[in-house]
């Protein structure tokens, strides 16, 4: 999954809903950065990043075995 912030000018908060990617939003998953080769926890429904202007993150999103 890619996050970007296409502004020009300012950091900003870019978020991706587990539903909007077809995942349960009961349950939690997994994030990894990809390019930084860190796992960043386990997180509910969402994830969100604040990013600089013209940046992006590499994730993977894993659904959790466990319901929220």
């Amino acid at each position: 999954m890619g996050l970007f912030n296409l502004s020009n000018t300012m950091s900003k908060p870019v978020t991706v809903a587990w539903e909007s990617l077809g995942l349960d939003t009961h349950r939690s998953c997994l994030v990894r950065d990809l390019w930084e080769h860190s796992d960043l926890g386990s997180f509910a429904g969402h994830y969100c990043r604040m990013l600089p202007p013209h940046e992006m993150a590499f994730l993977r999103i894993v659904p959790g075995k466990e319901e929220v």
